[in-house]
């Protein structure tokens, strides 16, 4: 850059703030022509503007007199600068240079006026004279503001032309005084500026900077397409799921229905014993109601427990409903021939026509690298249209956060930024893997406190729990006895569950350590002496000793036996 540039363009060592204040360092008055006043860009300069006899305000946009803070055109109050953290940007400077701003205003000397209409004035210049005469100007794009002046850290490109050639200024100043004493096209607005700085300087209450930090937290929430819940309700107005469920399981499902329009998918992660099957069944029946196809997969085990909901079905739940999505078994995936449990032909299925896959139990998908879940994530998701998935889960991460990742990849089909632009997360696979290694780190060191549960979130950061609540609904009893009180009541109150009591038998009460080992040695003695003849069946045919199968019931009467110990730690009822 070359050493006294001739233009300003903002780029470094070319900002225009430091020009403007080396002119104005020698000057007693100031003429400025600009769209917009920020009282960022008054604090850039403020030194010496301070130092002004005269200063002369021409405004080019109406809005600008009566909004000196540049939220809407620049840069926020508050600003999300690191993942997860809330910083005050500006906010911690705000009202100090709103009050400094509005006391260099109130001057005599200082004065503003507006332009009528807007759009009528596009030029911006800057005049710095002393005693009656123009000595200094800038003519150009930039705005009376911090990005426009060159200041924060992306400052805007701008061009701009400094002169001090007298006929130059002569004539620049003639142009601005016919704008500024024309009647007709402006007026004076130095009343509404300082009105609107002290509006934007006083004091807040807590009340109004916590709605104001929530407003930021969603705003993004908030300007995005209208909230399609309204909508969703009205459809599910009339159906037998929807009269059937608690407000509590409503909610949750038209909070479901929005997280998989604007995500492509949720986790519904309600406690145990809340639901999720029929909050599900609501989504479902939204979204057949949209002439979208839908397929469930659940466990072999559950099978019947989902057949009973289907409109072929007999005798049938919610008949007026008429659900019709396809139902499969986790079994059946990865089966390219024979039946399905649900009598389907595996050989002509296309599990990539669907518009709606819910998975029941989707913590059985928590391994990436399983042969089922490869074979899903290729036929189901990749292949086709794209695919929403609702997966349904009280336990979505079992032994680490990395089990929450193949889930979301799901939702992603893998992609790193999918939600760069709906919720500013670029790379997913980054943000997981820190967040694994901040809560292996709050295990080992903070999971004892009193205080775990905020250490844990401020471990885990914003970003990665604004994910989790912008793609899951996850509510507990505890939740719904504090939110859901009308619920409770119609539902009864939870059960509480009984304290854990420990009994021994008398004669062992009684015993020493020792004697205590050898009771349960005793016990490991017995189970070992077990035939279990039922899982080793190759031990009584005669001629086929040893081989491999006799091996895989031998590995197999083994873990029976650490089956019926476990059990037996259990309860002593248990083993029974």
């Amino acid at each position: 850059m070359p050493a006294n540039p001739r233009i300003f363009d903002n780029k470094p060592g070319r900002e225009l703030a430091p020009h403007l204040n080396a002119i104005l360092a020698d000057a007693d008055s100031l003429s400025a022509a600009t769209a917009y006043f920020s009282i960022y860009g008054y604090g850039l300069l403020a030194d010496n503007l301070n130092g002004l006899s005269e200063a002369r305000l021409l405004l080019g946009e109406p809005a600008s007199a009566a909004s000196p803070d540049p939220a809407s055109q620049g840069a926020k109050a508050f600003d999300l600068t690191e993942p997860g953290a809330l910083e005050p940007a500006y906010a911690l400077r705000q009202r100090g240079l709103a009050m400094d701003c509005k006391e260099w205003l109130r001057q005599d000397g200082i004065r503003a006026r507006s332009m009528k209409r807007a759009g009528l004035m596009h030029g911006k210049a800057y005049l710095a004279g002393k005693d009656g005469a123009v000595k200094n100007g800038v003519v150009g794009s930039s705005n009376f503001t911090m990005r426009g002046l060159g200041g924060g850290a992306r400052p805007n490109i701008e061009l701009n032309l400094p002169s001090d050639d007298p006929a130059t200024l002569a004539e620049l100043q003639a142009w601005f005084n016919a704008l500024w004493n024309d009647d007709d096209m402006t007026e004076d607005v130095k009343q509404a500026v300082l009105d609107a700085l002290e509006r934007l300087g006083r004091d807040y209450s807590p009340e109004d900077v916590y709605f104001k930090t929530l407003y930021e937290l969603f705003r993004k929430e908030m300007e995005d397409p209208p909230n399609i819940g309204g909508a969703a309700q009205d459809t599910l107005a009339n159906s037998a799921i929807w009269a059937h469920l608690y407000r509590f399981q409503q909610d949750g499902a038209l909070t479901a229905i929005n997280w998989l329009n604007r995500r492509n998918g949720c986790i519904l992660a309600d406690s145990v014993g809340l639901g999720k099957t029929y909050t599900a069944l609501a989504v479902i029946k939204y979204f057949e109601s949209q002439n979208q196809r839908v397929l469930v997969i659940c466990p072999r085990r559950l099978v019947r427990n989902w057949r009973r909901f289907q409109g072929n079905h007999d005798p049938l739940q919610f008949k007026d409903d008429k659900f019709g999505y396809t139902l499969m078994a986790h079994t059946d995936i990865g089966r390219e021939s024979g039946k399905s449990s649900t009598d389907i032909e595996l050989d002509r299925f296309n599990w990539g026509a669907y518009d709606l896959i819910v998975i029941d139990e989707s913590h059985n998908f928590r391994n990436a690298r399983g042969k089922r879940y490869q074979w899903l994530m290729e036929r189901a998701f990749k292949a086709g249209g794209k695919t929403k998935v609702l997966m349904l889960s009280a336990t979505p991460v079992n032994t680490s956060l990395n089990n929450i990742k193949s889930q979301i990849d799901f939702i992603t089909e893998g992609a790193p930024a999918a939600f760069e632009r709906s919720l500013g997360i670029a790379d997913m696979p980054a943000l997981l893997k820190d967040a694994e290694a901040q809560f292996k780190r709050w295990m080992r060191e903070s999971a004892g406190s009193p205080d775990a549960k905020r250490m844990l979130i401020n471990a885990l950061g914003g970003e990665f729990i604004r994910l989790m609540t912008s793609i899951s609904v996850a509510r507990s009893r505890k939740h719904l006895e504090a939110v859901y009180q009308d619920d409770i009541k119609d539902i009864g109150d939870f059960p509480e569950r009984m304290p854990t009591r420990n009994e021994y038998p008398a004669a062992l009460a009684k015993a020493n350590t020792r004697a205590s080992e050898a009771f349960y040695d005793d016990i490991a003695s017995a189970l070992a002496n077990l035939t279990l003849a039922l899982y080793n069946s190759t031990k009584y045919v005669a001629g086929s000793a040893g081989g491999r199968r006799a091996q895989r019931e031998f590995n197999l009467v083994g873990m029976m036996r650490v089956n019926l110990l476990k059990r037996l730690e259990s309860s002593t009822r248990a083993i029974s």
